[in-house]
């Protein structure tokens, strides 16, 4: 819905971003950049993973705010945590989900800087 998630600054606040993400897909974005000071070049780049959801009932989201002590982490879940119990498939790089994904990172490099001799 064109909304984006921060942390949450309450339980409340991460209850209802658990409603909203009940059922649906979200998109996990991480973005690199990274400045080579030698060659003065930066490198920009950024990869996309989509989350979809099962639906979570309320008692769910009741029991996943009391007992997920990372709820505070990111935008209320962490996949590596409890919200991985409502978690129905991810699409794409599973570890653009954590931030840095290391395949992504090595094929900038590739792409752009590094060269195996």
């Amino acid at each position: 819905n064109d909304k984006i998630y921060e942390k949450p600054k309450s339980i409340e606040e991460a209850k209802q971003n658990m409603r909203n993400f009940s059922g649906n897909t979200t998109s996990v974005i991480t973005g690199i950049t990274i400045k080579d000071l030698y060659q003065n070049k930066d490198l920009i780049s950024s990869n996309e993973c989509k989350i979809t959801f099962k639906t979570i009932s309320e008692k769910e989201i009741d029991w996943y705010s009391k007992f997920e002590s990372r709820i505070f982490d990111t935008c209320g879940y962490t996949i590596l945590g409890k919200a991985s119990l409502f978690i129905d498939k991810i699409e794409g790089d599973y570890n653009t989900a954590f931030g840095l994904s290391p395949s992504v990172l090595y094929e900038c490099l590739k792409k752009r800087f590094y060269r195996f001799k």
